[in-house]
This record gives structure tokens, sequence and C-alpha cells, in this order.
């Protein structure tokens, strides 16, 4: 080697290691720990919960009429007539036309299949094995807390919200007192919001009226069991119905999703019952324990990953607490089928724990503090986890979901007739 060139290779030696350590130290500092899973969105999975149920609702009765009489039950759908046998004088006479087939109903209702259902077995007509991603939000709390204005623009901010509600003057902090949105997967087809109004039942009525009369159509109801039940002519695509489904409640889904949801508040009745003794499905939809402003729950939670999902509990449930002062404590409870497993769990999600607190990036981001002011803990087959979040803070985390959801919601809504896949992931 030429004396002359050593400190040239010298030179450039070095700065090939600077470049490939910065590089290795920006790819470490700016890439979470692997969990071993990714999250996704099934597209084809149906609304339900994990530990399904059948309904156990009233009966349908036929409704009273104004004199007291009851009406006589529906007539069946018309049956065309079958041409009459033509005797062999006749074979060459001219066929009569068959009639024409009845025109489809101008609203959507529940099909068939689902009022054969409740025809036999009331809305004991559907288990409801599935999946779903549910918020509610105790508004009546809310209106009172330090949150308000940013749950507000929250709501404010999700489109489904919007393609549901709007033209039908109904505000939902304004005119809620608990509100609960759910869906499979986050397609705005799929989206229910039910919710508890205050004030009398003029509220969903006239709602129902503004629709119709804005899009020039008239308000139909009609009865499933007991339910009063509307054509709800949202600014969506999706055609949906109004159920009138108990003392100040609503529901507003697509027809045959009723009887789903009905039969989800049934499961969540039983799963709730013998540790609070409360019975009522209609109730147990929108419930939340006491002191709760916001829950998120993940039914069936092990569908929304890929990977392994061995960590993943069966369902989760988020939730964040009225304030205490200028702190609000936030409590979440993961439900596995066995204690072996939430154990299992337990050691691997307190390890990821102290994997996340070395990350720079969190560090960066302000998480890690958050992450050392938690706990997990098991009990039985459950894991808790507790922190204590800032008010600030939880206004940074109700933004980012308020921006998440905006921006992966508008390019859904332009493509909305567009099939999607099987699949899609998490944004």
């Amino acid at each position: 080697m030429h004396p002359r060139t050593s400190p040239a290779i010298l030179f450039i030696l070095a700065s090939l290691a600077l470049h490939f350590g910065s590089y290795a130290w920006l790819n470490w500092a700016w890439t979470l720990p692997d969990a071993g899973f990714e999250l996704t969105l099934p597209t084809t999975i149906e609304l339900g919960v994990v530990d399904g149920t059948q309904v156990e609702m009233p009966a349908a009765t036929p409704p009273a009429t104004p004199t007291g009489t009851t009406e006589p039950a529906p007539p069946a759908p018309p049956v065309p007539a079958q041409p009459p046998e033509t005797k062999p004088a006749q074979a060459n006479a001219t066929e009569q036309k068959p009639p024409s087939p009845p025109k489809p109903p101008k609203h959507p209702s529940p099909s068939a299949a689902v009022r054969e259902s409740v025809a036999k077995n009331g809305l004991a007509a559907l288990q409801p094995p599935g999946a779903q991603l549910a918020l509610r939000v105790d508004l009546d709390r809310i209106r009172d807390s330090p949150l308000a204005t940013d749950v507000s623009d929250l709501l404010g901010g999700i489109p489904d919200v919007h393609a549901l509600l709007d033209g039908s003057e109904i505000d939902p902090v304004r005119d809620l007192s608990r509100l609960f949105l759910a869906s499979p997967n986050l397609q705005r087809s799929r989206v229910v919001m039910a919710g508890k109004y205050r004030g009398d039942a003029a509220l969903p009525r006239n709602a129902a009226e503004n629709l119709a009369r804005e899009k020039g159509k008239p308000l139909e109801w009609q009865t499933m069991g007991t339910i009063p039940v509307a054509n709800w002519e949202n600014q969506d695509s999706t055609e949906r119905v109004l159920a009138l489904f108990g003392p100040s409640l609503f529901a507003i889904t697509r027809s045959d999703d009723l009887t789903r949801v009905l039969s989800i508040a049934q499961a969540l009745a039983n799963r709730r019952k013998p540790a609070r003794g409360e019975a009522s499905a209609a109730e147990a939809l929108l419930a939340m324990d006491e002191g709760q402003l916001v829950t998120f729950t993940v039914e069936n939670a092990k569908l929304f990953a890929r990977g392994a999902t061995d960590n993943i509990p069966d369902r989760l449930v988020i939730a964040a607490h009225a304030p205490d002062g200028t702190t609000i404590r936030v409590t979440s409870q993961a439900d596995f089928a066995t204690e072996a497993l939430a154990e299992r769990a337990n050691t691997f999600w307190e390890s990821m724990r102290q994997r996340y607190l070395r990350s720079p990036l969190l560090a960066m981001l302000g998480v890690s503090g958050l992450l050392e002011r938690t706990t997990l803990a098991r009990k039985g087959a459950r894991l808790e986890l507790e922190s204590n979040l800032q008010l600030d803070e939880v206004r940074l985390i109700l933004r980012f979901v308020r921006d998440s959801l905006a921006n992966r919601r508008a390019p859904a809504a332009a493509k909305n007739s567009q099939p999607e896949g099987d699949s899609q992931k998490a944004q």
C-alpha cells in the first residue's frame, strides 16, 4: 500500500463505520419492539360477542287498534297464481300473462328470514357470536367534566357519526345521556349506533321525520315483537332503520342487524347479571360501571390480530374514569379463557412493558412516564392494568383518536361502493 493513500483509505473506512453505526442506531431507536403480531380489521366477521347467547325478548304480539281490539296478522305475501290446466281443445288458445311480481318495499325492512324467525320465536332469533369494536360514552358525566369540549370535538370529528345523524337535528352531547358506537371492522356500512336520549319520546321520532322529509320520503312505522321500527333516511348510502327498544333507548342499524344487536344486548345482560344484579337487556347494551366516562371494548380480540395471538385476550375493556383533580384513572381488563393463559400473558406483557420503557422513540414521545406509572396484575383468568394520566395527556389521546378516525374514514367514504378484501391492516 502506498503511504500517501493510507490516510484517505482510513478516512473512507471511518466514514463508512460512522454511517453504518448511525443507521443501526436510528433503526433501533425508531423501531418499536416487535410483539409478534400485527393488527388487522377483518371484513367478513359479524357483529357479536365472545360468549354468544340467544335473545329472550317478548314474543311478537299484534298491535292494539285505537278501539282496543287487535289487528289481524299481516297477510302472507301474494303467491303468483298458476295458470289453469288447458284442455286439448284449448291447447292453441292464447295464454294469459302471469301476474307481475309484487314491487319491493320502498324502505328497508327486515328480511323474510328475520321476519319468519321473529314470528316463530319472538326476538329469540339469533346467536351473536362474532366480534366488535365498541365505544361507550357517558355524556351526562362528560358534560360536567373538564373533557366536555374535547369529547364533543371527538364525536364531531368522526365521519360515521355525521353520516348517521346529519339532518336529524340530534346533537349527541346536547341530546343524549349515553352513546354506543360499534362495528365489527370499522367499515361505515357496518356501524351500529345506540343511545339513551334526554327528554320525551318525541326526540327520535322527530329526528326520523326530519330525515324522511329531507329526502322526500314518507316515514313508515312497523313493529318487531313489541319494538317500534321506522326507516332512518340517513346521509350514508347504507339503508338503516330506527328501533325504539326500551324506555328512552334507540338503535340505528341495518335492518337485518337489528335482531343481532338485540341478542348482543341480552348476552351482555347475562354477563353482567351475576356480578351486578342487572337483567335488563335494553339497558345492558349501554351499561357502564360507576364513575366511567368512556369505555372502549374489543370482543373476540384475537380476530383483530394476525401472527402470534396466544397473549391476546378474548375480550378487552379500556375505561377512563371521572377526573380526580388534574388526573384521570385509566383501567384495562383483559379476559382469557383460563388462568394459565392469563399467567403466561402477564409474563409476556410485563416483559413488553420493560422493553417499551427502554425505547428511545417512546421516550421522545413522552410515553415512558406513562409506562412507569402503569401497573399490571393477574386476578384469576383476567389481567388488570391501571395507570393515571394527566388531563393534557388525555386530551392529546382524544385528538389523536379523532384525527386517526377522520383520516382513515375519508377515503372509505369515496370508495363506499367498492368491494374490500378479506382483511385490512389497522392504521
